[in-house]
């Protein structure tokens, strides 16, 4: 549960900055909001090794039963984390 509270703290002190950052002159936009940003390290993991595996977003997606956009933010994540390296033919290949 301590846990649980850490992370609620953490990401509301995030999101203060980031609203103290970007929101004092104009409006801004929430972008990708209907995305799924949470993912379980299972998933990432299995994401990781069907990557390696040369399969496609649209493979890996039909295989979570999931949208590709979702896919992608766990692709860039784990890229992001030198976790996975980039296809010649880039992200969609």
């Amino acid at each position: 549960m301590l846990v649980a509270h850490e992370t609620l703290m953490k990401e509301q002190v995030s999101a203060k900055s980031i609203e103290d950052k970007y929101m004092k002159s104009e409006p801004t936009v929430l972008l990708n909001e209907k995305l799924n940003h949470y993912a379980t390290p299972k998933k990432i993991n299995a994401v990781a090794k069907m990557w390696r595996e040369a399969k496609d977003v649209y493979d890996i997606a039909h295989h979570f039963k999931d949208d590709p956009d979702n896919i992608v933010l766990i692709i860039i994540h784990l890229a992001n984390e030198g976790r996975i390296k980039q296809r010649s033919r880039g992200l969609l290949s």
